[in-house]
C-alpha cells in the first residue's frame, strides 16, 4: 500500500485506502508490537513513506470493514472491486 507506486497510481481514493489499511495494521499490532522484525518493519515503512509517517503518529485504530475499492487501470479501464475480511 505504501510502497507500490503503481498501486497508487491507480487507485481511486488511494488516500483514504491508505489510512483505513493503516488504521487497520494498528489495531493488528499489538500482538507484534515489542518483536524486533515488527519494530524494524514500522521504522522501514516510516522511511520510505512520508504518509506512513504523518498517520503512524496519529494513531487512528479500526477494524476490519468490508468496503469498496474504484481503480482506474490504463489497460484495463475503471474496475469496481467489492471486499470483506472474514
Amino acid at each position: 500500500m505504501f510502497t507500490d507506486l503503481s498501486l497508487r497510481r491507480t487507485l481511486i481514493d488511494w488516500e483514504g485506502h491508505a489510512q483505513r489499511a493503516l488504521a487497520q495494521f494498528r489495531a493488528a499490532c499489538d500482538r507484534n508490537a515489542g518483536n524486533p522484525w515488527f519494530i524494524e518493519l514500522v521504522e522501514d515503512l516510516q522511511r520510505v513513506s512520508p504518509e506512513f509517517r504523518q498517520w503512524w503518529s496519529r494513531h487512528d485504530v479500526q477494524g476490519r470493514p468490508v468496503g469498496r475499492k474504484d481503480y482506474e487501470h490504463p489497460n484495463v479501464g475503471h474496475s469496481v472491486i467489492y471486499h470483506t475480511m472474514l
